[in-house]
């Protein structure tokens, strides 16, 4: 077994998310997180009530600050008023693919060897991924969210906590589904499309469509 110490791991956006992020990499000893880069708050200011972070600097310094500590980076941006607009943000930050870090809770449910997952993902705690699913680059499976088999989840997807995503599901890219929504087996959810707290998905939504409700309806 390896002893190599992993990168250091900074963290883009998300203070929240990127607080619980934080401590999976510190509770798993995976690597130390160094720190946010956020848009709203001084470099050296301290992020969190308890473990505290320092704030780096903001996201386009990021190529710079990890050639600086020789560190990897994971989004944790949510990007809820424009998820497009952040998807592009990310991509012109010109990041190397193999510098993008997959952080897993040791809670989640992940079949090796059975299921790939891309990089820059994030799986919090006691979420399951299905066998047979495909998860694309910077997907995030917050607490508790379930995939059944042979879903193939796009790039920059975003599934809320206790989401229940059936069998042979599509969620396309950059498309949020959101906190205890059920979506049922074969549906596809198009790119950026949004899936409404609670609401139960029944049928295909189109690209950039807003759906709500029992059974999911556009908006």
């Amino acid at each position: 077994m390896s002893t190599t110490p992993e990168r250091p791991v900074i963290i883009l956006g998300g203070k929240g998310i990127g607080l619980t992020t934080a401590a999976i990499l510190e509770h798993q000893a995976i690597a130390a997180p160094l720190g946010f880069l956020v848009d709203d708050d001084p470099v050296g200011t301290q992020i969190g009530r308890f473990g505290s972070f320092p704030v780096l600097g903001r996201p386009e310094d990021v190529l710079a600050i990890m050639e600086l500590h020789r560190a990897d980076v994971i989004s944790v941006w949510v990007g809820m008023s424009d998820r497009r607009a952040m998807v592009e943000r990310i991509q012109a930050l010109s990041v190397a693919r193999s510098r993008w870090r997959t952080v897993i809770d040791e809670s989640a449910y992940v079949p090796t060897g059975y299921c790939d997952i891309g990089v820059g993902c994030l799986l919090m705690p006691n979420s399951k991924v299905g066998s047979g699913c495909e998860l694309g680059d910077h997907v995030m499976a917050m607490s508790a969210a379930t995939l059944g088999h042979d879903c193939v989840i796009k790039d920059h997807a975003a599934l809320a906590a206790r989401t229940c995503i059936g069998g042979n599901v599509t969620v396309g890219e950059g498309a949020f589904v959101g906190s205890g929504a059920v979506v049922r087996d074969g549906v596809s959810i198009g790119d950026y499309a949004f899936v409404g707290m609670g609401s139960v998905v029944t049928k295909d939504v189109a690209p950039g469509a807003i759906v709500l409700g029992n059974p999911a309806r556009p908006r």
